[in-house]
């Protein structure tokens, strides 16, 4: 005896596939945040870049990845262009909230020149932001809920403000951190000093002395050296495309 069997008509539908391992595209910058600040949530850690596509998610330049569930997530709408740095500033709560700078003029759907700043849920303007594109973003605590923000790039101006290639926003106001830069800045770091007090480090296609400099005391003064103690003198020949700091050791890690 033969049995047949006859296969069911069903409903056509969408079966998720599996997550692609990252991001679909460029990643220009990543840096962790810590929406909650002291609270129980962990850091998340933030890519930024050129990409529409993270993990199971549609994002836009911009997505954050939990370590704890291993899940990327979009930040609302991102920006309408490639992002280049990202960093975190401290807020009023006590938390912090991501800032991101780029080539972008929207986020969110918020009209912004270059910079951006997101507290979780929505995407706001950064002071009128700048008149060009930003390229590295550092932060510096000034209090349990206040930082300032630093801002590199290939701008001459931060809203009304002359400011070539790096400003500072203390949250209020723009101010011009150095006088002199002839070219445009491609990377930030922090660094502690001897003192035990932050370094700003900056580092680009402007020359120097050897290519590299050190704002002392927290970018509140214009003491400069021209690079750290124990760096080769070699360093500088090149313009330097990308840095980060090692808390650690406290040694600067740069390429060119």
């Amino acid at each position: 005896m033969a049995f047949v069997a006859r296969a069911q008509p069903c409903a056509p539908a969408w079966i998720a596939g599996d997550p692609i391992p990252g991001v679909h595209g460029k990643v220009w910058g990543t840096c962790l945040w810590d929406r909650d600040g002291s609270g129980p949530g962990q850091p998340l850690v933030v890519a930024v870049g050129e990409f529409n596509i993270a993990g199971d998610q549609f994002a836009a330049n911009v997505a954050t990845f939990d370590l704890a569930t291993q899940r990327w997530s979009r930040c609302r709408d991102g920006v309408n262009a490639k992002a280049r740095a990202c960093t975190s500033i401290r807020n009023a709560a006590g938390g912090e909230d991501l800032v991101v700078g780029g080539d972008f003029s929207m986020a969110g759907g918020v009209a912004v020149q270059h910079l951006a700043r997101f507290d979780g849920s929505r995407w706001h303007d950064v002071g009128g932001g700048v008149n060009g594109v930003v390229r590295a973003l550092a932060s510096i605590p000034t209090s349990s809920t206040t930082s300032l923000l630093c801002v590199g790039g290939a701008f001459t101006a931060s809203s009304s403000v002359p400011s070539p290639y790096l400003a500072t926003w203390d949250g209020t106001s723009w101010g011009s951190l150095v006088s002199g830069l002839r070219d445009e800045v491609n990377a930030l770091s922090i660094a502690v000093n001897a003192t035990g007090s932050p370094d700003l480090v900056i580092a680009g296609r402007f020359f120097v002395r050897g290519g590299l400099m050190v704002c002392g005391s927290a970018c509140r003064r214009s003491r400069f050296i021209h690079h750290q103690p124990g760096l080769r003198q070699s360093v500088g020949l090149e313009p330097v495309a990308a840095m980060t700091s090692s808390r650690e050791q406290n040694k600067l890690i740069f390429s060119t």
